[in-house]
């Protein structure tokens, strides 16, 4: 993007797009008409969305655009859970909801929820604002500052594919999500070491451990969430657990957002003198390499101050995390796609 522009970003989406819209229609058989198709259920599509709308524009403009005792981010909280109350009254009475209630009467489908959104919150927090770190603070170009989140990709996919291999093996599998909440809150509390001398060959390494972390756990989480339920509902369980990853993916961005612009400008605010008249919506890399020696290492320092310490308040989630993954039963995986699931097995 530094040689062709950020609106490159969407242009090169749009082959990909191509290509997906003609796998889909060349591999994709189209299933048979059924003339019962059961009611669309638009009262809790309604619901989830005001829901999922207003908790994350609390957390996005709670500390920035408002603060947050003020009453808008009170409200949009209030309304979170108004529609949220909503949404469980709607689906209970629905003939088709779009998440049955009865999934969360399963306890590992529960904690495997909750723990996989924890471990996308922090990894989200830590993609989204780590690239530009590495511009402002390390001086990196764009694409190298890209790079530098491959040590983390690499360990998430060594272990993601690793961790599917041995539980198809040994059947065994629930010491790897709590392996993942201990190892992924290692690597934050590294990466909450990081300063602006820290080299780039450590800060990969702190990296690659936070990927190996989340890589124990993130998709063996969805392996045992789709063994817990019948062949009929998988699907629907699946898209479940992912839908709640999600929100946890955009609460990550917008929280760690949320608090590091807050940040940031307080710092700014008490170092630099006034008649520097210093925007925070100015500061880009292009933009603080042409300032004073002085005002950018001032600039720099108050980068890493604001976001570094933020890294630590994704651990007591993962402790969390890891404290319900000790409670996880470890069931008999599935050995044929008409499973009947573990029924009843671990209820709670």
């Amino acid at each position: 993007m530094q040689v062709t522009g950020w609106r490159w970003l969407f242009a090169f989406n749009i082959p990909l797009a191509l290509l997906a819209i003609a796998a889909v229609a060349f591999f994709l058989t189209n299933p048979e008409r059924r003339d019962d198709r059961p009611p669309v259920d638009v009262g809790g599509m309604m619901a989830m969305a005001v829901s999922v709308s207003s908790l994350v524009l609390a957390t996005a403009w709670g500390g920035t655009l408002y603060p947050w005792l003020s009453w808008q981010i009170i409200g949009l909280f209030a309304l979170f859970v108004v529609a949220a109350v909503a949404f469980v009254l709607v689906e209970r009475r629905a003939k088709e909801p779009i998440i049955p209630m009865l999934l969360f009467k399963n306890r590992n489908f529960v904690v495997c929820t909750v723990t996989g959104m924890f471990i996308m919150l922090g990894m989200m927090g830590t993609v989204s604002y780590l690239p530009t770190y590495f511009q402002i603070v390390d001086g990196l170009a764009p694409e190298q500052a890209g790079l530098m989140t491959f040590p983390m990709m690499a360990g998430v996919l060594l272990t993601a594919v690793g961790t599917g291999f041995l539980a198809t093996k040994t059947g065994r599998y629930k010491w790897m999500p709590i392996a993942s909440c201990a190892v992924a809150a290692v690597g934050f509390v590294l990466l909450s070491r990081l300063t602006p001398d820290t080299s780039l060959l450590v800060t990969g390494v702190f990296l690659f451990v936070l990927g190996f972390g989340i890589g124990l756990g993130q998709q063996i989480l969805v392996l045992i969430v789709q063994n817990e339920f019948p062949h009929a509902i998988v699907g629907t369980a699946t898209a479940a657990n992912n839908f709640f990853r999600q929100i946890g993916s955009t609460l990550g961005a917008s929280l760690v957002g949320a608090l590091f612009t807050s940040r940031l400008a307080a710092d700014l605010a008490a170092q630099l003198p006034k008649t520097d008249n210093i925007s925070m919506n100015r500061i880009t890399s292009q933009y603080v390499d042409h300032l004073a020696a002085p005002v950018r290492d001032i600039i720099t320092a108050a980068y890493s101050d604001a976001l570094v310490p933020i890294f630590l308040y994704v651990v007591p989630l993962l402790v969390v995390g890891f404290i319900l993954m000790l409670t996880l039963k470890e069931n008999p995986l599935a050995k044929s796609v008409n499973h009947t699931g573990h029924p009843g097995g671990d209820a709670l």
